[in-house]
């Protein structure tokens, strides 16, 4: 496959001797009512098919996927302490539990007041970076059900 010629509108290409030419729109971000911009999408209609392309983000943030007050690895490494168990309370900045990653001890914090609802490692486990460590929960506060 050869690329012949590519503009904002087009893009012609050559397979197997034969050339064609493939038409392109983009749409960009725009809002989606729920006050957000939708991803870019790229529309690319050829004499055989046509295809949406859909823009995704190229690096995600491991904490976009897991619930809030989860405790994340920052790098691999093996967990050589834990300091709490599941159901105690904890205060922020209080340690959770420690890293080993390339020979220097990482301390894992509580990010804010409350109980620790999960803790997902044991000394000794092994971890990869973004991989939940334990959870800590906040206390509900009046009005809340």
């Amino acid at each position: 496959m050869s690329v012949l010629e590519v503009s904002d509108a087009h893009v012609r290409l050559e397979v197997d001797g034969v050339a064609t030419t493939w038409q392109v729109s983009q749409t960009r971000g725009h809002s989606s009512g729920g006050g957000g911009l939708s991803p870019r999408e790229v529309w690319v209609d050829g004499p055989l098919m046509s295809a949406c392309l859909r823009e995704v983000p190229r690096f995600t943030d491991p904490a976009d996927a897991v619930a809030s007050g989860s405790l994340l690895a920052p790098m691999p490494g093996t967990v050589v302490r834990v300091a709490v168990e599941a159901g105690a309370e904890v205060a922020a900045g209080d340690v959770v539990l420690v890293l080993e990653a390339m020979k220097m001890q990482h301390t894992v914090t509580a990010p804010h007041a409350g109980t620790v609802d999960e803790i997902r490692v044991a000394p000794g486990s092994q971890v990869a970076a973004g991989e939940v460590l334990a959870v800590v929960v906040e206390p509900a506060t009046e009005g809340e059900s």
